[in-house]
């Protein structure tokens, strides 16, 4: 017997729903809620703006004085909204595509199990008649770990010492950057880096002329790659220089898009990659596609570096304690009956901040279908709850019937930074225990009370194959401090907390013994000058912009690597690695080499 999808997709609020520019709200409203008809797609592909939950979520928009809490962003391009659906253990491939193709279905990225792609909003009932289908779910955006301008950080980190020492300037070596987009619509700034001599090209009025090979970008990006970009290109002047977002050819972002960038860079002879991105529902637990990537480059000898993340240690993780209190509620139409977790001494409900435009990603430790179909997914069925920490009204539950699917629920506030509080609940009571984990995603989150003081790191940085990187100012460093010259460098408070330990392998089995994973490899310099990306500061007596975050901090580490291959090119990612953490300080966190 085939399990049940999962109830996955759905929109979020009326102005998620007015980007279906194609189709008319009134209509599209109507065509979904008038599709939602049998019991397997209704348990399975509901939509939050059919009439009722609809105006259920305007409610909560008016209960929490404009925070709007919800499902994370889809990703939708007029009529169409980005999926990845599994094959079915008794079809094919093949048989999927077939039938996903009569529903209008626009396959861009595909593995042995799983195609993604651009379905159809109207084809949306439909899915659930494939006997070719197990498992769909949505696609959402990731987050990144936020020449004329040279950065400090080249001297903060003393590559510039290393450099003119050596004579090495990154010649013979190059280095991919992915990210979120390089030069957004094609406007021309790029040009501007090249003339300014902050990027090479030609017309580098340095004679830098070698052009940054983009192999795919994205047209509605903020350019933060091409930051990152002038980062490398200040620390290695002569290093070649790529770029590719986490889109595939068909503008989907997805963790199979992502996983499958990182070996076109190294056909294009990337030596060194580094990224800076994190998707909401990468597994906690376990190494997933992006993971699973960034080890066989790694394994190919190409440095893999990655931004640990700016996510503090905002994180709660806990093994699942029985409160003994069975919660019953209505929401949204539909009646709940949730076994509570207990924070502490009784308490069901952990007060938080929720930062606006954050989101929550929380896991269990059962396996991901999506990355290990061998397995059978998920066995368990935890919600995570928010409510008003005024009123107690229920705001919003994540209750995707994940079983046998992915063990993970998110949860997005799209509305001002506010109060709220979290519950945890077990559905129906059924099969207790386990490890539980959310991590906010965002930058003004944090968690009030019962915190645990979790690991925050990026999942793919975190396995073994990746450098993960976290922040310091530049001005927070012994070059820039002359006050305390012989004091480590102050870690950024937002810099990610390092270390989630393991409990599956790529198959999805249980581990015997817990993998222990460092998390966090070493500290390089944020807060650096860039021509166009960031604010202005205060540290700084120029009027140029300054870059902070593990996003700016990791491509100082991606350069050190360049100089450092060029030096001895024999050097394999662990000895880059090793390097980096002997010629470190260490005081808990490793320092700046």
């Amino acid at each position: 017997m085939r399990r049940k999808f999962t109830r996955q997709l759905r929109f979020e609020n009326l102005e998620e729903r007015s980007l279906l520019s194609a189709t008319p709200l009134n209509d599209l409203l109507d065509a979904v809620e008038n599709e939602i008809t049998s019991d397997r797609v209704g348990q399975s592909l509901q939509f939050l703006s059919d009439s009722s939950s609809l105006e259920e979520n305007v409610q909560q928009q008016s209960l929490t004085g404009g925070a709007l809490i919800g499902l994370a962003p889809l990703q939708l391009s007029e009529d169409r909204v980005a999926v990845q659906a599994a094959v079915s253990g008794t079809s094919t491939l093949a048989s999927l595509r077939t039938d996903l193709q009569s529903l209008g279905f626009q396959e861009s990225t595909s593995n042995d199990w799983m195609a993604s792609g651009w379905l159809p909003v109207a084809s949306i009932s439909a899915l659930g008649g494939l006997n070719s289908l197990e498992y769909v779910r949505p696609l959402y955006a990731p987050l990144t770990s936020v020449g004329s301008a040279d950065s400090q950080g080249h001297e903060s980190q003393r590559t510039d010492l290393i450099a003119d020492f050596l004579g090495l300037t990154g010649e013979g070596i190059t280095v991919g950057v992915i990210s979120d987009s390089y030069d957004n619509g094609g406007s021309g700034s790029a040009g501007t880096d090249i003339a300014s001599g902050d990027l090479p090209g030609t017309g580098n009025m340095l004679g830098h002329t070698q052009t940054v090979n983009v192999f795919r970008d994205n047209l509605a990006g903020t350019d933060e790659g091409r930051a990152m970009l002038q980062i490398v290109h200040d620390v290695a002047p002569e290093a070649g220089l790529l770029f590719s977002n986490v889109s595939d050819a068909m503008g989907v972002q997805s963790q199979q898009a992502f996983a499958a960038n990182i070996p076109q860079l190294e056909l294009l002879g990337a030596d060194v990659i580094v990224d800076d991105l994190v998707f909401f529902a990468e597994p906690l637990f376990s190494d997933g596609l992006i993971a699973q990537a960034v080890n066989a480059a790694a394994n190919n000898g190409t440095v893999y570096v990655s931004a640990a993340g700016n996510f503090s240690a905002d994180s709660y993780e806990s093994g699942f304690v029985n409160s003994g209190v069975t919660d019953t509620f209505t929401f949204g139409g539909t009646n709940f009956t949730e076994l509570l977790h207990d924070f502490g001494g009784g308490d069901t409900w952990q007060t938080i901040q929720f930062g606006g435009g954050d989101t929550i990603s929380f896991q269990w430790d059962d396996p991901f279908f999506t990355v290990s179909p061998e397995s059978g997914g998920a066995t368990r069925n935890f919600d995570i709850i928010i409510r008003d920490s005024t009123t107690q009204n229920i705001l919003f539950v994540s209750d995707d019937s994940v079983v046998g699917g992915d063990p993970v629920e998110l949860v997005s506030n799209n509305g001002s930074t506010a109060t709220f509080e979290v519950g945890i609940g077990l559905r129906n009571g059924i099969n207790p225990g386990g490890t539980l984990k959310y991590v906010m995603y965002g930058s003004g989150s944090q968690i009030s009370e019962h915190a645990t003081g979790s690991s925050t790191t990026t999942p793919h940085a975190n396995t073994n194959g990746a450098i993960s990187v976290g922040a310091a100012a530049y001005f927070d460093t012994p070059e820039f401090d002359p006050a305390a010259p012989f004091v480590p460098p102050v870690l950024e408070n937002f810099s990610s907390l390092g270390g989630v330990d393991i409990l599956f392998d790529a198959a999805g089995n249980r581990l015997a013994t817990p993998e222990v994973r460092e998390g966090v490899d070493i500290v390089a310099p944020d807060g650096v000058n860039t021509t166009f990306f960031g604010q202005d500061i205060a540290q700084d007596t120029d009027t140029l912009t300054n870059f902070f975050g593990t996003s700016a901090a990791a491509p100082h580490v991606a350069g050190l690597a360049a100089l450092l291959l060029q030096a001895d090119p024999s050097l394999t990612p662990a000895g880059i690695e090793t390097v980096l953490e002997q010629s470190a300080g260490s005081t808990g966190w490793r320092s700046l080499p």
